[in-house]
């Protein structure tokens, strides 16, 4: 079971499954144009993305998305929450001549294309901060102009104390709100990104 110390999200994500972190349930589901038109989550050491079905070899990065494969994570979480995505980090992202862009759609919006000199993306890292805040029901889709893999993303998440428990905290009213930054891996096994867990 996955849980709060190793922020680990791809087994879950392989499964088909979603996972509840510092009460935020996060699913993936995966979307193809491919070969015959079936795909499943596909997470390794490296990274995760989309496998579509019926293709293999170079045309199809098992641990990758390719142009025309698609990753939507929904978030769903209690009204006591406030949840914002403060980043997203990619590998193979390129600069605007490489044709390596990410393609990022929120709510089914249009695509946010993610390459060097985008706004709120370094492409020496390949690190989105959108600092996105989120709805219970948002999602995020990822896509690819040709081929990017996904390796974690960072959610602050903050506890608001119902209006009852605010009388209580006349003294050190900070304390009365809890905070977390989650970082949530999305390959199946951490490398040397580390999962950060804070409690403010």
């Amino acid at each position: 079971m996955l849980d709060d110390s190793t922020g680990n999200g791809g087994a879950a994500f392989e499964s088909g499954s979603s996972f509840v972190i510092s009460g935020v349930t996060i699913s993936a589901t995966t979307s193809t144009t491919l070969g015959d038109l079936t795909s499943v989550f596909s997470a390794n050491g490296s990274g995760s993305g989309v496998n579509s079905g019926g293709i293999s070899g170079a045309a199809d990065g098992a641990s990758a998305v390719d142009s025309g494969e698609h990753i939507v994570f929904e978030f769903s979480f209690p009204s006591n929450l406030i949840v914002s995505l403060s980043s997203f980090d990619f590998s193979g992202v390129g600069s605007s001549e490489g044709g390596d862009g990410a393609l990022v759609s929120h709510n089914g919006g249009a695509d946010i294309l993610l390459e060097t000199g985008a706004g709120n993306f370094n492409g020496s890292s390949d690190l989105w901060t959108p600092g996105l805040m989120l709805s219970s029901g948002d999602t995020l889709r990822i896509g690819a102009e040709s081929q990017i893999v996904l390796e974690a993303f960072t959610l602050d998440v903050t506890a608001v104390p119902e209006s009852t428990s605010l009388l209580f905290c006349s003294v050190g009213f900070a304390a009365c709100f809890g905070f977390r930054k989650i970082k949530i891996l999305i390959g199946s096994v951490a490398r040397s990104l580390v999962p950060i867990i804070a409690n403010v």
